[in-house]
Parts: C-alpha cells; structure tokens; sequence
C-alpha cells in the first residue's frame, strides 16, 4: 500500500499593500452631502423616481451608510476641464445622497430618515480616467438602461450641458448615436452595442449636433432611432447652424407634409414613410436586417440631402442605399487635406 505524504513544503504569500491607495474614514452627514458626484454619474434625479429605487431607500438601513469617494492625488484634464489635486467625487452613493439632501429641505423623494454620519471607503487616483473606471466598478457595465441614464450623466457631469428635450434627458439617442459614430469612423466604432467606456468619446464626437438636436426636438415620439440618426449625421455634414437644413429637419418633427403633387420635398417622403410604414413595414434597430437602420438612416439622408440642394422628386434614386456609407466621405477627405496641410 502506497502512503501519501502531504507536501509541507510552505510558499510566501505573494500580498499586495494597497495602503496608500484606500483608506477608511466615517464622515459626518454634512461634509457627505457636501460632496459633487463623479463627473460621469449617470442620471441621479431620474433613478431616484424609479419604485424600484424608492422602495429601497425610503427606510434608513445600516447597509446604507457604506459609500464611496474618489479623491485625485495629482491635477488632472478630461474632456476640456481641470480637476485640481484633492478634488473629491462621489463614485457610490449619489442616489442617497440625493434622497438626504430632499429630505432636509422637505422634497421627494425623500426617505425616512437620515443618518448622522457615513462610512466612506476612500480610494486615491492619479488620474479622472482611473476615477472613471473605478466608477465603472461600482456600476453595472451592461444594463441598457444604465448606458442611457450614464450618457445623460456625461452631458451634466463632463459636459455641463443640462438637455431640455426628454429624449435626451432619458438617453434614449444610445443606439442613434452608436450608429452615427460607426457611420462617422468605422475604425473606432464598430460594435452594433455600444460600448460603456466609449460612450464619453461618442458623445464628443457629436456634442454639438446633440445640443442642436434637443433645441430641434419639440416632438420626441416623432423621433425614432433612424430619425435621430439623421439628425445627428445631417448636422454633423452640414453644420448645425445651416438654417435650411434646421429647418428641415423642423418638419420632420411637426411631421409636416405636402402629398399634393407627384414631386415632392424630401421632408414629405420622410414624414409620409413614417407615418405609412408603406416601404419600410417593420423598422428595426438591427444594422443590416430589412428595414433596419442601414436602410432607414440611408432613405432619411437620401431626402434631407435632396432638400439641401432643393431637388423635389416622385421616387428614390437607384443609389439611395449608398447614402450611409459615402455620407461622411467628403468630410474625411477635407480633413486628410487640412491634416496634410
């Protein structure tokens, strides 16, 4: 019989000190409330309404004391704006704190209570994209939702632009302004799902179009995915102060039409589809299905161009399809110059 001996030999630990990057501290309620959430918080007054959120948080718990908070050990740039050393962020906890602050000054939502301190775990990061990612941590990366109510937070917190239009306020221009991006450089963006950490690039790339947009924007259920799309794609080529094209794409949203006579404006070709569905019976988010947003971001760009050049036709040219695809060539091109320039 063999005798199996256990191995006494012993290893070291292989341990990682982390001590001058965490550190625990218990604050008093008024220095918490004090605090500015991190710069890419999502859409702190809009989760807080949900029922699902309300229920959670209307009676104090003792788990509700634990957050956390960033502070920044070295001056920092991100997206334009300075964060100097020391600057301090909420990464956990924003949603709370929001519920306390209501609750002092007598608002809903409000919760029950409010306790007299809290718990911070304190993490210290060189740089705002370690804060970034940190935060990223502390949320759930894939959640549909959750990207919507993050791009409305990179519109606040990076951007310090506070959107007027519902459709902006809720997000819902994710998948319009994934589809721009890819539309805009296929060899940066080309995931039919966007991507958490790319969404403050993608929103960047199109800040401007997105704030003309939501000046635009007066009628949001006329506006799907496709739509959105063009707006934003349009904007980007033609410029957001093209007064002809604005006021194109005004007439998209009042959903204006003029069916009387055989050529028609663009805008009429658009707002008859919409409406019919005569082409186009199922519209889809999908990219390259029938009817999806390959086809239908390609038909409304086909039009709105055939109105910048005041072209009133009967039916769609041969090449309409090519639309998404050449739309931004001429723009890359005038780019290569200017960079070799």
């Amino acid at each position: 019989m063999k005798i199996i001996q256990n191995d006494t030999t012993s290893t070291t630990p292989n341990y990682v000190d982390f001590g001058s990057k965490i550190e625990r501290k218990t604050l008093p309620i008024e220095e918490f409330l004090s605090l500015n959430p991190v710069p890419f918080q999502r859409f702190t007054e809009g989760r807080a309404k949900l029922n699902k959120v309300k229920k959670m948080l209307k009676d104090l718990r003792p788990e509700h004391l634990e957050v956390a908070i960033a502070v920044l050990t070295k001056e920092d740039k991100y997206f334009g704006e300075v964060y100097p050393e020391g600057w301090m962020g909420i990464e956990n906890g924003n949603t709370r704190q929001l519920y306390w602050k209501n609750h002092l000054i007598g608002i809903e939502p409000m919760s029950t209570k409010i306790p007299k301190f809290v718990y911070a775990t304190i993490y210290y990061v060189d740089s705002m994209e370690e804060m970034r990612s940190l935060y990223n941590s502390f949320d759930s990366m894939e959640a549909t939702e959750i990207r919507k109510e993050k791009l409305y937070g990179i519109l606040v917190g990076i951007h310090d632009y506070s959107p007027k239009c519902s459709k902006l306020q809720k997000g819902e221009f994710l998948t319009a302004l994934n589809f721009s991006n890819y539309c805009y450089d296929q060899s940066q963006f080309n995931q039919p799902q966007a991507k958490v950490d790319q969404l403050p690039y993608q929103v960047k790339n199109f800040l401007e179009e997105i704030k003309a947009f939501d000046d635009i924007c007066k009628n949001p259920k006329n506006w799907d995915q496709a739509l959105v799309t063009a707006a934003f794609m349009s904007l980007k080529k033609y410029g957001v102060s093209d007064t002809k094209l604005i006021g194109v794409l005004d007439c998209i949203d009042s959903r204006k039409m003029d069916t009387t006579l055989a050529k028609r404006t663009g805008w009429t070709h658009i707002n008859y589809e919409w409406s019919s569905g005569e082409k186009f019976k199922n519209k889809s988010t999908s990219w390259d299905v029938s009817g999806g947003l390959k086809e239908t971001v390609a038909f409304a760009l086909y039009w709105i161009d055939k109105d910048m050049c005041d072209s009133k036709l009967s039916q769609l040219g041969s090449n309409w399809k090519d639309t998404v695809n050449d739309y931004f060539r001429v723009v890359h091109n005038l780019n290569n110059i200017l960079n070799i320039a």
